[in-house]
């Protein structure tokens, strides 16, 4: 890692924050911390499969633990990245800088990825899925805080199928960061954490689980017959697997011909993928010792391969209904080694989610409802020629990605125009447009409190050198045209609502309705802990509604 950067974040999380918290409890501190992230789950969800989960995963953290009915992402464009980052920070995009999965480098006219870092190596394969690096993550984690704390033997670990939700978890100075690798089938890691793999991730790797997994096909997991309240199974508004695989049961060394490089890409977007996750933090658990001794760890978990099945099949399929099923029985799984070697007075779990789902976009709208498909493609056309018609002919837009459109600045400054004018007049222009609830100036983010919480989860998301000039908020259920049937990154609760329950200790069963954001998960964690509090967290803890009383 960077030295100068290292000794930057030991500033931030040393110094920043001040004094410890007065009237901290007594109680014992938890010996193992373990994160289990769904992405995607919507809130719902759990209680809509409940009659189909087992009673050692979902339910047990629901019947034994705190759930928060209300918990929100306060911020826009929510997905993989965006998500992680607020949740292992504790505070918005505003501050930690990862407005979204990609973003527009007006530097390099290039879209650059969340932890896209070419200066790094990949240590575990030969690939090239191990260039990436927290350096974009501007704000500490709190597995940050818990490393640069006086618990001289904590340990911090993070896996995910994903390299950003790896790393946005796991934050600068963790012990281990692991995401899986689809070309060699490898679970790898970056030079910017360590030069070498620890032995148990190379002999996990010599084990070949993937190649075993690729050999077994995937059906359903219940009797069809309990699959009643889904869309029928290749009905015509699933895009399926390469546009062409949409019926059970799956084929799984066919899907895997069917890719462009024949490799393991499709574990990431199977039910697979989420047990092969599980595999490596159980082994995780039993060889780096995480919880046997008395300096708190950190595991942090994200299963990630419902995500694709959401955009390809849609929320409603029989295909995120079985992988949700399957998912209860991953967490199920590792619950139980939880308890087996480490106890569950000793463990402290927290589990919600990225974020949920729009409704399968296509079949909505031949119901009736309210939902379409935003042509951004023509939207951008279109603007432009209005700008041209006003400033002249010229390419003013410069890009357009995640609902964001980026202006040519340059050409606005050799143009002597008013920047916040030109912002303005794009974004009134763009308001006309079918699918389009609202378009934001980014001069209005920058120099006004917005006060409707439509702009205020935008402003929240706003980092200036990487947002766009015009952020569009799209009306409920309308998505942006593309190769997917659902999606995620809107600011209505359908999207916004997640799931958070905490179990383990001496934590009881209780329900809160009270307000809550995904940046509490830090704060609350920081306060059980002891730790300082980093400067830049806008979460509040929940720490006294999660005392046994």
């Amino acid at each position: 890692m960077n030295k100068i950067l290292y000794i930057l974040i030991c500033i931030i999380i040393g110094l920043s924050g001040a004094t410890p918290l007065k009237g901290q409890p007594t109680r014992a501190l938890p010996k193992l911390v373990v994160g289990i992230v769904a992405d995607p789950m919507a809130y719902d969800w759990i209680e809509k499969y409940w009659e189909y989960l087992g009673p050692d995963g979902l339910k047990k953290l629901v019947d034994q633990g705190t759930s928060f009915k209300n918990t929100s992402l306060n911020h826009y464009l929510a997905g993989t990245a965006s998500s992680h980052a607020s949740l292992s920070t504790g505070t918005t995009p505003y501050q930690h800088g990862i407005i979204a999965d990609s973003w527009y480098n007006r530097l390099r006219q290039e879209e650059t990825k969340s932890t896209q870092d070419y200066l790094v190596g990949t240590i575990g394969s030969n690939s090239l899925q191990g260039k990436h690096s927290p350096r974009q993550l501007l704000t500490p984690t709190f597995g940050d805080a818990l490393k640069n704390s006086s618990f001289s033997d904590s340990k911090v670990i993070s896996i995910a199928l994903k390299p950003d939700a790896a790393i946005l978890m796991a934050g600068h100075l963790a012990d281990g960061c692991f995401w899986f690798d689809p070309t060699s089938g490898n679970w790898i890691s970056s030079s910017a954490y360590s030069q070498t793999l620890p032995n148990w991730v190379n002999n996990y790797n010599n084990r070949s689980r993937p190649d075993e997994m690729i050999s077994e096909d995937w059906d359903l997991y219940l009797s069809e017959s309990y699959y009643v309240h889904c869309h029928p199974d290749d009905q015509e508004f699933e895009i399926g697997f390469f546009d062409s695989f949409s019926r059970f049961p799956y084929k799984m060394q066919r899907l895997k011909r069917a890719s462009l490089n024949e490799d393991y890409e499709i574990l990431v977007s199977t039910p697979a993928g989420n047990s092969l996750t599980t595999e490596i933090a159980i082994s995780a658990i039993y060889n780096e010792r995480l919880g046997r001794d008395n300096d708190p760890d950190l595991l942090m978990i994200s299963y990630s391969a419902i995500s694709g099945l959401v955009r390809s099949f849609g929320p409603e399929s029989q295909e995120v209904m079985d992988a949700t099923i399957r998912l209860d029985t991953e967490i199920s799984r590792l619950l139980h080694v939880l308890e087996d070697q480490v106890g569950k007075e000793n463990v402290l779990v927290f589990f919600t989610a990225t974020h949920g789902s729009s409704w399968n976009v296509d079949y909505a709208a031949s119901r009736g409802l309210p939902a379409g498909r935003f042509r951004s493609r023509n939207a951008i056309a279109l603007t432009n020629s209005y700008l041209s018609a006003i400033y002249g002919e010229n390419q003013w837009l410069e890009s357009y990605m995640n609902q964001q459109l980026y202006l040519d600045q340059s050409l606005v400054d050799q143009n002597q125009i008013s920047l916040p004018e030109i912002q303005e007049k794009a974004a009134r222009f763009l308001n006309q447009f079918g699918g389009i609830a609202s378009a934001l100036p980014a001069d209005r983010m920058i120099n006004t409190s917005i006060l409707n919480p439509d702009g205020s989860i935008i402003q929240n998301s706003f980092y200036p050198s990487r947002s766009g000039d015009i952020s569009i908020i799209l009306k409920p259920g309308w998505i942006e045209d593309g190769e997917q049937v659902a999606d995620f990154h809107s600011i209505y609760p359908y999207d916004t609502r997640i799931p958070l329950i905490w179990w383990g200790m001496d934590i009881s069963h209780k329900e809160i309705q009270e307000k809550t954001c995904i940046q509490d998960i830090a704060a609350t964690l920081i306060q059980i802990l002891r730790l300082t509090y980093p400067m830049t967290g806008t979460g509040s803890s929940l720490f006294h509604l999660l005392q046994n009383q």
